[in-house]
């Protein structure tokens, strides 16, 4: 987020748009979510986060490929959400806004298994990629809760 807060031209924007990135990531299943697969574009409009890359349900793979990037006292693939919000604000992001972000992340989110099952992804393949999904959003729940 520091590195997205010095270059970005519209760093709140990207911050917010690497966050739902990474969430999607572990609702997933895509363990492969690394520094290498999040860059910057220069465009018209300035530098910003280039469009989304290498994104796939690595929890699918054989080798077992295994989170590397994680968020400050992060748990089983499970963030805290509280830390995360105190970054962005740390970083400028007003904390209404960071709420109103978490709370449209959290209805978006919540949606990922009915647009998989929609778009038609076998209830076997679902069921794995999502393993993490209701731990993840019960605990966001919690957060949520709290505020």
């Amino acid at each position: 987020l520091e590195v997205i807060k010095k270059f970005s031209t519209n760093p709140v924007d990207d911050m917010k748009e690497y966050v739902f990135r990474d969430f999607l990531n572990i609702v997933m299943g895509n363990t492969d979510n690394h520094g290498r697969n999040t860059a910057f574009i220069k465009t018209e409009k300035g530098i910003e986060l280039s469009p989304l890359f290498d994104f796939a349900p690595m929890v699918l793979d054989d080798s077992g490929i295994p989170r590397v990037s994680k968020w400050q006292d992060e748990v089983y693939h499970i963030p805290n959400f509280q830390s995360i919000e105190g970054k962005l604000v740390e970083l400028g992001v007003q904390k209404n806004m960071v709420v109103a972000f978490f709370k449209e992340l959290h209805e978006k989110i919540g949606n990922v298994p009915n647009l998989l099952h929609k778009k038609g992804v076998n209830k076997e393949t679902l069921s794995f990629v999502t393993k993490k999904y209701d731990e993840f959003m019960t605990a966001f729940q919690t957060y949520l809760d709290s505020l």
